[in-house]
């Protein structure tokens, strides 16, 4: 869905869902992090090793570890990935025709350790916008379909043509 569609979609209601200047900068974050990933020219097995890294963080609101054992084995795991990582760079880097040192594969390890912070940022940003959306939801109009996509929740209408119609008005009146 192209963001203009989503501004629009989330703005065009009523006043409490106007996309706050959070939500742009949440899309420029992700853009800049974007272009930034693509300047380290990871192969794919660095970009597997990263994406283990992203997953086994701990310090996530989405990840729910109920035990301090569950804490000490994800960070050990993160801890052999990212070992992994900065071996598989160190060998690229050492077999690539620049024969580089090592504070070239400490540079690009940094990088990295600043790409992983860059995701981190992106993840609390889009949790604190939801939650900014869930809230703004319960005193607004939107169409329980939109309510949907956005995982909003549902408002109850008197009828299923009602909630039809309703819908029908809506896109016609902000499209």
């Amino acid at each position: 869905m192209p963001i203009s569609l989503v501004h629009k979609l989330l703005s065009s209601t009523d006043n409490s869902f106007n996309v706050s200047s959070r939500s742009e900068n949440l899309v420029t974050l992700m853009i800049d992090t974007r272009k930034y990933f693509n300047q380290l020219n990871l192969n794919d097995i660095e970009i597997g090793i990263l994406c283990g890294v992203i997953f086994t963080t701990t310090n996530e609101p989405f990840v729910n570890l109920n035990h301090e054992e569950s804490y000490t084995v994800a960070n050990r795991i993160r801890n052999d990935l990212l070992e992994a990582l900065r071996f598989e760079i160190s060998n690229k880097l050492k077999t690539s025709d620049n024969d580089k040192d090592d504070g070239a594969i400490n540079n690009l390890i940094d990088n990295i350790d600043t790409f992983l912070k860059k995701i981190s940022l992106i993840g609390v940003l889009h949790s604190e916008n939801l939650q900014n959306y869930r809230t703004s939801f319960n005193s607004s109009k939107i169409p329980n379909l939109i309510g949907e996509i956005f995982e909003l929740g549902k408002k109850e209408f008197a009828s299923p043509a009602i909630q039809s119609q309703s819908l029908a008005i809506w896109f016609a009146n902000n499209f």
